[in-house]
Parts: structure tokens; sequence; C-alpha cells
């Protein structure tokens, strides 16, 4: 039999924008942000359909950090 490595994390969706999704994440999103002595790091997985959504999220949390 064929082992597949499939993630078992769900789309982050869930906790980011308070959206219930249970697919399986494609797509990372990554902020990069700040002076290079002060940089934040944040990523998150989505699914398609969430990934604007995860991506408006970031920019929101960045935005709220200045």
């Amino acid at each position: 039999m064929i082992s597949l490595n499939v993630p078992t994390v769900s789309c982050q969706a869930n906790s980011l924008v308070g959206r219930r999704c249970s697919r399986v994440p494609c797509f990372q999103a990554r902020l990069v942000a700040g002076a290079p002595s002060r940089q934040v790091r944040r990523n998150a997985v989505a699914c398609a359909d969430h990934l604007g959504d995860v991506v408006h999220a970031l920019t929101g949390w960045a935005r709220d950090h200045q």
C-alpha cells in the first residue's frame, strides 16, 4: 500500500476568521513585517476557498500590531 503524506491540520479560516472549514489546506500565507532587527513572522494555511480570507486576517493583524 502506498502511504500519502496528507496534512492532518484543517484550514486556518477556522481560527483566524471564525469560519468552519474541514478542507485540507493546500496554500500557505506568510507575513514578514517590520525592521530587520524586529521582524515579525506569521504563517497560516488555508484551502483555496479561504486563502483570501486568511490573507486579509493576517494583513489586519499586522496593521493592528504596528
